[in-house]
This record gives C-alpha cells, structure tokens and sequence, in this order.
C-alpha cells in the first residue's frame, strides 16, 4: 500500500474464537469507511439546508388577483471554473479526476484555514486517490486547530489501526467516544481492534455501549456477539447474532458466527443449519459481486467522487456565510456528474432564495428530468413560474404535479389562480378551487375560491367562501376588503 513503510504493514491477525472477517485492500477500506462517514456527513447536511421552508415566503409574493408577481431576474449564470480556479473543461480522465480531487482539499484548506472540517476533507481526498500518510497529517493538522474535534481522533484512529499502531489507534478511538459519544463508526473500530489486541472485556463493554446507543443498527448487534464469542459466552454471542438477522436477515457474517456458536455449544444440527444459510447467502453474495465487477466503471465512479468532494465543499463555505463559493462548488458538481441530484437541489433552494427564478426552475427541470417521479419538483417549479407570470409551462408543471400527487392542495389552488387570471375555463377553476379548500381549509384557499366563484358568477358561493375565511381570520385585512367589495354589488 502506497505511504505505508514495509515493517508497519499488518498481517491478518487471528485469534481463537473470533471468525476475523477478509480485510478489504487498504485504499478500498478507507474508501468504504470515510466516504460513508466524511461524505455522509457532508450529504446530511445538504440535505438539512434542503429543509429550509421557502414555501410559505413564496405563497406570500403571488398576487390572488391581476397578472401576478415578476421576481427579478437575479445575477447571471456563475463561472464555476473561473471561481475556483479550475480548468473550465471538467476532467475526462482518472488522472485529471485525481488531480482536482486533492485542488479541491487544498482549495477549501486554503480558504478556510481556522476550520479542522478544512484539513478533514483534505484527509479524505489524501484517501481517495491513495496518499494515507498525507491523510495522517491532515488529520493531525485538523486536531491542531480543534482538539476536541472528534471526527479527527476517528480519522487518527482507522489510519493508526491500519498502519498496525494499535495502542495510538487505541487512544485515538477512545478520545473520539469520549468527544463525541454520538459517533458511531469510532465505536466498531474500537471494538474491531479490541478483539484482534485480545483485550475481550474491554471489546465487550465498548460494542455493549454501542449496542445500547445505536440499537437499530444490525451491524452493532454483530460485533457485540463478537466480542461475547471471544470471551466464550456463547449464549449471549447467539442473541446478539440472532437480533443482528433480526434487523438484517440477510446479514452473512452473522450466519457464518452462529454457526461458530452452536458448534462450541455442541449443537452440530444448528451448526449445520445456519453453515448451510451462510453457504447458500455467500454464493449469492459473490454472484452480485462478480456482476457489479463486470459492470464496473472506474472513470464513472471516479467522477461521483470527485462530484462529492465538491458537494463537501460548498456545505462548508454556506456554513461560513460564502455562498458564492458554494454555488460555485455545486455547479462544478452538478456538471462533473450528470446524475447527481443532491447539489441540484441545493442550488434550486439556494436560487430560489436569492430570487433567481430563472436559474431555479433551470435546476428544477434537471431533477425533474433526473426523478420524474417526484412530484415536489414540479410543484416547486409551478409556484415559480405562477410567480413570474408565466402561465402555460407552470400550468403543466402543476397538471404533472397532480398526475403524481392528486391531493396536492397548493397545486389545485395554483391551478384555481392561473384560471382566475386568464378568465378561461370557470367549472375547472371552481373545481380547482375547492379542492384547495376541502384539501387545505385555511384563509389563502377560500379567498382563491370566493375569488373565483365571483368571477364566475356565483356571488352567492363567493360569500360563503369569504364568510369560512374571516372566520379563520378576521383581522386578515385582505380578505376583510375583498369582503366589503362583495357586498357593494349586492
């Protein structure tokens, strides 16, 4: 493995009575485990901004009469490139992809060099294209600037542990529980190296911490019953194997120590039994394994890194209030893979906020296209369309956001406001309209229905609807107005 010196390299280690599971080539190990932590994170978080409601400031622009609400056009379309200072043309090849992989660390490094998250996604960019001592270091320099940054005792750990420096891997761990006793991949690789140092109470009351914190997880269950079946409680190694298939019924290495259980326990039919699961379930295993080896694409795969490293990236300069930078690193992204969906809808939330309509529908039509399915898309488009007046392509957004979501009140009462305002079609504005309101009663969808059934001519239906609304707000103002011009024309 590159960056690891001959003598420190470890060989598989096994110890009488625990099953000690393959171990994975080095740079696919930290591959699998920081790309599943690190990125993970990261994505989480996108995904928390991707909450941020802007439904109801939207709903607010929309005017219920007239011709409706024109957003300003915003900025122009971001130089990704340019701001970054990357080659405009996104990388063909795994050398350039690895190229940018590591500008991408030593750019967010550089521009944000007070942030230990800086240095820890330097560290998984280090791990991404094989450089485990450089990660080391990045993972010391991020300890540097917070020592209490239990993400980097985590990072310190799996790197000691995999260069066989097992008591600093040891301590490294430890400190990320004692920091961060919600961090849970720090307790699994405690108690994976627990278990290969022989340390078996010790394993058995850090996989039982685990266990009581992260219950659901089948994995957690797994390593318990582990560290039971090194200390030669084959009891209680079983329940935990057995709540592992619990969770995860198709969980081998489960099956595999079952087997080991029953045996030492001397019931050879058990034994027989769950060895003949584990057989039949890793055939099948390596069956979908030679497949997606067959099916493999490195260039593909190397991308959707890469594409990941910059959606990190933005996540940590939105945090630092820099969300020209975060565009900046989304688009890259989202032009880096045409597939990836996250940063599209971190850009649609973000455009529509900073009042780019044109730049957010753009991105919305990319992820209608990328989930066709997800009726959330176009109904977020159709409200802004509705906001900038355009009335044909939101009301197909709208048609298509009720093919797939028939209940959607907003867009029934969308639809109800787009009639409204071309004065065409009065029964499906009216059956649009109070649709919104039997969906949705509130004082916004009775005042589009009086709206409508005015227009219409039914000033009787107008009244009521007008009555339902003040009676759920009667200091609206509005619909106080609208009120009193309705009985002007009595």
């Amino acid at each position: 493995m590159k960056g690891r010196p001959a003598s420190k390299r470890r060989s598989p280690r096994r110890s009488t009575g625990t099953p000690v599971q393959p171990r994975p080539q080095a740079h696919g190990r930290f591959r699998m485990v920081w790309m599943a932590v690190a990125i993970g994170v990261a994505v989480a978080a996108i995904l928390a901004f991707l909450t941020w409601d802007t439904q109801q400031e939207m709903v607010s622009e929309l005017e219920m009469f007239g011709d409706g609400h024109r957003l300003p056009p915003g900025d122009p379309p971001l130089d990704a490139a340019a701001v970054l200072g990357l080659n405009p043309q996104v990388p063909q090849t795994v050398s350039e992809i690895n190229e940018e992989i590591l500008a991408v660390g030593k750019l967010v490094m550089t521009t944000l060099p007070q942030r230990p998250e800086a240095y820890a996604q330097m560290a998984v960019a280090h791990l991404q294209v094989g450089q485990e001592r450089a990660a080391l270091e990045s993972w010391q320099r991020a300890l540097e600037q917070n020592p209490s940054f239990a993400e980097g005792h985590l990072g310190m750990g799996v790197l000691l542990k995999e260069f066989g420096e097992d008591e600093a891997a040891i301590a490294s761990l430890s400190k990320a529980i004692e920091v961060n006793p919600e961090l849970e991949p720090a307790y699994r690789e405690l108690t994976s190296l627990l278990l290969q140092q022989r340390r078996t109470e010790q394993a058995v009351e850090v996989a039982r911490q685990c266990v009581q914190r992260f219950p659901d997880q089948a994995e957690n269950h797994y390593w318990l019953g582990q560290a039971f079946l090194q200390h030669e409680d084959y009891e209680a190694a079983s329940r935990s194997y057995e709540q592992t298939l619990r969770l995860a019924p198709d969980y081998s290495p489960a099956l595999h120590s079952l087997a080991v259980a029953a045996a030492r326990m001397g019931d050879k039919d058990r034994a027989t039994q769950y060895q003949k699961r584990f057989a039949e379930r890793k055939a099948l295993e390596l069956e979908a394994e030679r497949q997606e080896a067959r099916n493999f694409d490195d260039l593909a795969s190397r991308r959707q890194a890469l594409s990941k490293r910059h959606a990190v990236a933005g996540v940590l300069q939105l945090q630092v209030g820099d969300p020209r930078m975060a565009e900046a690193h989304w688009l890259r992204a989202a032009a880096i893979d045409s597939q990836e969906r996250t940063t599209r809808q971190a850009l649609a939330t973000l455009y529509e906020q900073q009042s780019r309509t044109a730049a957010a529908v753009q991105m919305l039509e990319e992820l209608c296209r990328l989930e066709p399915e997800q009726a959330e898309y176009f109904l977020r488009k159709g409200r802004l369309l509705v906001g900038l007046g355009a009335d044909l392509p939101a009301r197909e957004a709208l048609q298509q956001t009720l093919q797939l979501a028939p209940q959607t009140a907003e867009a029934h009462r969308m639809l109800a406001q787009i009639h409204l305002r071309s004065a065409t079609d009065w029964p499906t504005a009216v059956a649009h309209a109070e649709t919104a309101a039997r969906l949705a009663p509130s004082s916004d969808t009775y005042l589009v229905l009086a709206a409508v059934q005015s227009q219409s001519g039914d000033l009787a239906g107008a009244r009521a609807a007008l009555s339902r609304a003040l009676q759920m707000d009667p200091d609206n103002p509005r619909t106080r107005r609208a009120y009193e011009r309705l009985r002007e024309l009595d």
